[in-house]
């Protein structure tokens, strides 16, 4: 396991956006968050990591040093170009009334990123194999958060000599979902990959790389946005350390992790997903009789198969358990207009399934959980945004009595296709999934899902077992 010691820093420098003119519109922003964005106010912040394997000419750091990170600085500020407010801070004014805000001011903001060289074995820590969840740690970079302004994100490159490099981004949450996070990191990778071939500045993004910062397409008539601030101020009026009432700092939701706290990641590929939902669906014939319609995505028999094994793993059947997922609301009928596809920012609305725990550890488990999930999606076609207060209120408690699964990411996020012309990434990790979370992503070969997870390495064993064993049975 690297330590802190093992990972020096080289650098630490600023980029802002390139600046072909000095218009006021390229130089200063004020950019209002919506209640979508409120509701990850106090969320701890979001943490991506890319490792990528050197080719045989690049093996040597002066290659790095001369040519990889001055390309990946260089096209960042041409890529903030387009998400000028990345380069900003965020900011919740004291005037009445009050939204957070996020402001950009050229030349003093600017995105952090760092230039570090670690001594850690590549190889070693790129497999799949268990890692101490500590592991990660000295490669993401410290998104810098006070009572009173926040970063909305950081950047670390780390070099490994000789064998590779490690992009690492910390994002605030009230800023990205992990979509907007997929369409900046692609439109950084693009930028630098055309870069190093076209030779010519400014290059140009492909359409569907051009954020949507346009904040009128999200209507808010029920008063989300003061339901969410309105909670944030009371949760810091019970933080004691915060006497700021709309303090920034975020709230330690997760508790703290424990020091056999552990990560690793799992593969479902097309051909086991396609059997899980065949024995999904056998199973409902042959039980319920019934021709009711199936939601039987791959995001819920993936996350049915996971969580099943996850519970199992815990040893438990006697609880509730809660599944806590996000539904993307962009490009659907809930608006008028809808939201586009390319809009910034957030567009998430969480939900939460709860479930007896005893449904999960039944011989038929998976097909159980996979049923009740699909009726609960089938069933947001009412409404996503019904039942918002309540299940607030309801995601808010904790206790002994409930067992808590979230899960971040989507099946078809291609966070293997970042390739910023180099290669593609050998891994990718969410090092920010913390007890009883789950990630997923579309799979390293372009299919099938990779499911990332941390729990403490008993748990870890006894899932991998389950998971090997469900797949063979």
């Amino acid at each position: 396991m690297p330590s802190p010691n093992s990972v020096k820093i080289l650098d630490v420098c600023k980029v802002a956006p390139a600046t072909y003119s000095q218009d006021q519109s390229a130089t200063e922003l004020s950019l209002p968050l919506t209640f979508y964005d409120s509701t990850w106010l106090k969320f701890p912040p979001t943490q991506n990591l890319f490792f990528y394997k050197f080719t045989e000419h690049s093996t040597k750091s002066a290659v790095f040093h001369s040519s990889i990170f001055p390309t990946l600085k260089q096209s960042l500020a041409e890529t903030l170009v387009h998400f000028r407010p990345l380069a900003g801070h965020l900011t919740w004014p004291p005037s009445n009334p009050s939204r957070p805000v996020i402001i950009y001011n050229f030349p003093n903001h600017g995105v952090p990123l760092a230039l570090a060289e670690s001594d850690t074995d590549f190889d070693q820590y790129v497999t799949t194999e268990i890692q101490d969840a500590a592991a990660a740690r000295p490669y993401v970079p410290e998104l810098h958060i006070s009572e009173t302004m926040a970063w909305t994100m950081a950047l670390q490159v780390t070099l490994f000599p000789g064998k590779g490099f490690c992009i690492g981004i910390t994002t605030h949450h009230a800023i990205f979902d992990g979509k907007s996070a997929f369409m900046f990191l692609k439109a950084w990778a693009d930028m630098s990959k055309k870069m190093q071939n076209e030779k010519l500045l400014p290059v140009t993004l492909s359409q569907e790389l051009i954020p949507s910062f346009d904040r009128t397409v999200i209507k808010d008539p029920a008063e989300f946005e003061s339901m969410y601030l309105n909670h944030w101020l009371a949760v810091n009026g019970l933080e004691s350390q915060h006497s700021n009432a709309r303090s920034l700092k975020v709230s330690n939701f997760f508790g703290n992790i424990p020091n056999d706290f552990v990560r690793s990641s799992f593969y479902l590929s097309p051909e086991n997903i396609k059997k899980i939902k065949d024995r999904v669906i056998l199973y409902y014939q042959k039980q319920k009789n019934s021709a009711k319609r199936l939601h039987l995505s791959t995001f819920v028999l993936t996350c049915a198969y996971a969580l099943v094994c996850m519970v199992k793993s815990k040893g438990v059947s006697n609880k509730k358990v809660a599944f806590v997922f996000g539904v993307d609301c962009r490009n659907r009928s809930i608006t008028n207009p809808p939201i586009p596809l390319n809009y910034f920012g957030n567009a998430i609305v969480l939900h939460d399934l709860v479930v007896e725990a005893e449904d999960f550890v039944d011989e038929n488990g998976v097909a159980t959980v996979a049923e009740k999930l699909s009726d609960y999606i089938n069933g947001l076609e009412k409404g996503l945004l019904e039942g918002a207060k309540e299940r607030l209120e309801r995601l808010s408690h904790i206790g002994d009595d409930l067992l808590k699964f979230g899960v971040a990411g989507a099946t078809r996020l291609a966070f293997y296709n970042m390739d910023f012309g180099w290669g593609k990434p050998v891994k990718v990790e969410i090092p920010s999934i913390n007890v009883n979370a789950l990630s997923v992503m579309e799979g390293r070969e372009g299919n099938g899902v990779e499911i990332g997870l941390g729990l403490m390495k008993n748990e870890m064993e006894a899932f991998a077992s389950f998971f090997a064993q469900g797949l063979a049975n």
